[in-house]
C-alpha cells in the first residue's frame, strides 16, 4: 500500500511540468483513397443513384447472350444476370445501368434494370423536378423528357418497349411477356 501511495504523490508532483502534446502522438494525416466508396470523383448513374460497376469477370458461370455489339454490354449484362439469380438485386440494378452505358440501344439491359430495380425496390419513385414545374407551369410539366415524370422502374420497362423492334424475337417475347404481366396487374 505504501508503494502505491508513494507512486501516487510522484505522478501528482511531475504532472503539471508535463504538457500533453509531450505525450500525446501528432494525429494521422488521412490521404484520400481515389477508389474509396462514397468518394466525391465516382459519378452516380441517373437511374439507381448507385456508382457503376466493376467488372466481376468470372463471378458467375451464367452467360446469355443478348442483341448487342459490345463486348461490355455484354459482360455487364451477364454479370446483372449474375447477381440478379443470386437474389443480390442492388448489384444486378448497377451492373444493368453500366451495360447501358456501354450500349443504350440494348432492349434487354432495359428489361434487366426494370427487373433489378423492382426487386431491389428504389425504383419506383417518380423523381423529383426540384422546382421545375412550379417555374414552367402546369401546361409545360407535361412536355419535359420521360426521366423527370416517370419513375425509373417504369421508364427502363417503357424503353425496353420502345426498343423491341430492334431485339431479337427471343427478347421480344420476354420483354411482352413483362408487359402483359404489368397490365394483368401482377408484379
Amino acid at each position: 500500500m505504501r508503494c502505491f501511495s508513494v507512486g501516487f504523490a510522484v505522478v501528482l508532483l511531475i504532472a503539471p511540468f508535463v504538457s500533453a502534446v509531450d505525450i500525446a502522438p501528432a494525429p494521422r494525416v488521412k490521404t484520400p483513397v481515389a477508389d474509396a466508396p462514397g468518394s466525391r470523383s465516382t459519378p452516380k448513374m441517373p437511374m439507381t443513384g448507385l456508382a457503376p460497376a466493376k467488372p466481376m469477370f468470372d463471378a458467375c458461370v451464367y452467360r446469355y447472350g443478348v442483341g448487342t455489339a459490345s463486348k461490355e454490354c455484354q459482360a455487364f449484362v451477364d454479370q446483372a444476370l449474375g447477381m440478379y439469380y443470386s437474389y443480390v438485386w442492388i448489384e444486378a440494378a448497377r451492373a444493368a445501368e453500366t451495360a447501358l452505358t456501354y450500349d443504350p440501344e440494348c432492349a434487354y439491359a432495359w428489361l434487366v434494370l426494370h427487373r433489378s430495380l423492382e426487386k431491389y425496390g428504389r425504383g419506383g419513385a417518380t423523381p423529383k423536378t426540384n422546382g421545375l414545374a412550379g417555374i414552367l407551369g402546369g401546361m409545360s410539366f407535361a412536355t419535359l423528357p420521360e426521366k423527370f415524370t416517370k419513375s425509373p422502374l417504369d421508364l427502363s420497362l417503357e424503353t425496353a418497349r420502345k426498343l423491341m423492334p430492334k431485339a431479337n424475337h427471343r427478347e421480344q417475347l420476354l420483354i411482352q411477356s413483362r408487359l402483359q404481366e404489368k397490365e394483368c396487374g401482377r408484379t
